[in-house]
């Protein structure tokens, strides 16, 4: 069982490495980035499947920031779209500043974090 995961572990790194210079030039940093937040969303998925409690909002908060990366990596390859300097492209494609929308969530979850680290936890024990 061991080396069955070590082996699929290699072969995530290995495609994230390794694919990108297979595709012409103009595609190869879209593909680079598209490979690399596939290989964290398998490591995620692969901590998540283990894990238990409030590491779980980390994992998937984490999983649905590379998933849109994984998703208009794709997108963008296929079609192409004007992205302003300093926006994202998921951004740049729905017309909505989804890095303030993370850094609301990631705020969220550390409120909650302290909260469960210094013993209460929500809603309940706000009081």
């Amino acid at each position: 069982m061991k080396i069955g995961i070590a082996l699929l572990f290699l072969m995530v790194g290995a495609l994230r490495h390794f694919l990108w210079p297979h595709f012409p030039a103009e595609m190869q940093g879209m593909v680079s980035k598209g490979c690399g937040a596939a290989a964290i969303v398998f490591l995620l998925g692969f901590t998540a499947w283990r894990e238990r409690g409030p590491i779980l909002l980390v994992i998937a908060w984490w999983a649905w920031e590379e998933l849109q990366t994984v998703l208009c990596s794709a997108l963008y390859l296929q079609e192409p779209w004007e992205v302003p300097p300093g926006q994202g492209i998921c951004s740049a494609k729905i017309g909505l500043d989804l890095g303030s929308l993370g850094i609301l969530i990631v705020a969220g979850l550390l409120y909650y974090m302290t909260r469960i680290g210094s013993g209460k936890t929500w809603p309940e024990d706000t009081k």
